[in-house]
């Protein structure tokens, strides 16, 4: 088969992984293309968001240089240059790289995107990538498409050009938790079909005593600060605090811990969700008499004291503090130092829009509400509040006195098999900061790649399982009992010698990767 490994972007993390990708493909009989982009666009995300010196010429240049062609020669590239023969423009393709680069939270935001100075280029450069990305395909006979994320402009384009003519993409990024890849088929990298397929096969598995501990390792780390692998991590200065000291009234507490929208906003499908913004549905749950206003405290997301490419979340903040202020709700600010792990620990309901929060809470077996759609709707854990039906029919009283036991059960299980299920080459990746990831070549990660290619999707990674569910049992009962030591959750030993690290071909890129 003729298989292309295609990136647009110059992050060094993503090209290391499809550089190991290919390694992994060329002991394979499989035709393997290592293909960039020719630059030209009239815009992409790099060039609204790292402009450098305001010159989209040294921007473009450098992306192009520092991409996939500075660890190895290209074999193609494919411009997104703009064309004159254009017939249909796809409208829907950049507006993930508008939301988020804008950061768009507010309902306006989102209903007004089109209206971005950076649109109608987009839409030129993004339908450009994809009608030219056809052709190559067509040409060159590809029969199957790697490429580095899959939600964002160019690359999106060039994943509706394989839906187009039904040519398999698999959308690779990092993995959540340091460990493998994720590899999405035919979706963008917050897709859940594949996810959904695997968790059914295994959600009735029980776990060995070993795969509890690998399955809880991350929400350990978070707890006891000593995150390394994540993209982001937060909470690491941040101390305890009490309920009562932010929100003395509470009776039953409510936590919501909002997520950034921008990420979502073009990735799930919204039909039959009547709110065009969580807080909405959260509004109608106090309406309702669902959820008291006096009991809930909303802590914003520390992400949003950061700047992400230049842009500040002053919007998300502003939204959500005139939202508090309206309503007489109890918030914890963005750049707080208040844990957030202490306020989940201490609730008695989480409420959710999305974010990872949803395994440090659910593994303590914390009823959670859910007011957006999300990756963890697989599990069916939570309580999917998406309309005002579904909200009548919620009994806060009945969520608050439901038994502990097989929740966790069900989160744990879930959360080994987002990790080391769902996520591929756990042996054969591995990532020693967020930024520093290190690899190896296995015979099980050359079959592995082999049979996506061979059957156009992922299956489990792991699929054993225990054969009782004493071990699940014993963890349930100490998390039940709040006497859980998570100083002894452990995962794997890794013998790091066996692992290698993707350099440069060039050392004076090398030296400049460090500067740029």
């Amino acid at each position: 088969m003729n298989v292309a490994i295609v990136n647009t972007y110059s992050y060094r993390p993503h090209n290391e992984h499809l550089i190991f990708l290919k390694s992994l493909l060329d002991k394979t009989n499989n035709n393997v293309f290592l293909v960039g982009c020719n630059g030209g666009a009239t815009s992409c995300n790099t060039l609204i968001t790292k402009k450098i010196k305001n010159s989209s010429k040294l921007t473009c240049l450098i992306c192009k240089e520092f991409g996939l062609k500075a660890f190895h020669n290209l074999d193609h590239k494919v411009s997104p240059k703009p064309i004159k023969d254009l017939n249909k423009l796809d409208s829907e393709i950049p507006l993930s790289t508008l939301f988020t680069s804008s950061r768009a939270e507010t309902p306006n935001e989102v209903k007004n995107i089109k209206s971005s100075p950076h649109y109608s280029t987009l839409l030129e450069s993004t339908n450009a990538m994809r009608y030219n990305f056809q052709e190559f395909i067509q040409k060159q006979n590809i029969d199957f498409v790697f490429g580095f994320n899959g939600r964002m402009d160019l690359m999106r384009a060039i994943r509706f050009a394989c839906r187009d003519l039904k040519i398999p993409f698999i959308g690779v990024e990092r993995p959540w938790f340091g460990k493998g890849m994720l590899l999405t088929p035919n979706e963008g990298p917050l897709g859940t079909e594949s996810l959904t397929k695997i968790w059914n096969q295994f959600k009735n598995k029980p776990l060995t005593s070993n795969q509890i501990d690998r399955a809880l390792l991350p929400v350990a780390k978070r707890k006891l600060k000593s995150v390394q692998s994540e993209f982001m991590s937060f909470n690491d200065k941040h101390i305890e605090t009490e309920w009562k000291k932010i929100n003395p009234n509470s009776k039953a507490k409510v936590l919501f811990l909002p997520s950034s929208r921008m990420e979502h906003l073009s990735e799930f499908q919204r039909k039959n969700n009547e709110w065009d913004h969580p807080l909405e549905g959260l509004t109608y749950l106090f309406s309702n008499g669902t959820i008291n206003k006096n009991d809930i405290i909303i802590r914003f997301h520390p992400i949003w004291a950061k700047n992400i490419f230049g842009k500040d979340a002053k919007n998300c903040i502003d939204y959500y503090k005139a939202y508090c202020r309206k309503h007489g709700i109890s918030y914890v600010s963005e750049d707080s130092n208040i844990l957030t792990a202490s306020l989940i620990e201490e609730s008695d309901v989480v409420v959710l829009n999305g974010g990872s929060a949803f395994f440090e809470a659910s593994v303590l077996g914390k009823p959670i509400i859910s007011l957006s759609r999300s990756f963890y709707d697989s599990s069916g854990y939570q309580k999917n509040i998406f309309s005002k039906f579904e909200a009548n029919k919620l009994k806060i009283d009945k969520l608050l006195n439901l038994s502990k036991e097989e929740p966790i059960r069900v989160a744990i299980r879930f959360l080994y098999c987002f990790q080391f299920r769902y996520h591929q080459l756990i042996e054969e990746v591995f990532h020693k900061s967020a930024k520093k990831a290190i690899f190896r070549i296995t015979e099980k990660g050359v079959k592995t790649i082999q049979s996506i290619i061979n059957n156009g999707t992922i299956e489990a990674y792991d699929s054993l399982y225990a054969s009782s569910l004493n071990d699940e049992n014993k963890i349930i009962e100490s998390i039940k009992a709040g006497n859980i030591k998570w100083t002894e959750v452990s995962g794997e030993e890794l013998d790091l010698n066996q692992f290698f690290s993707i350099k440069r071909n060039n050392k004076i890129k090398e030296i400049i990767s460090g500067i740029l």
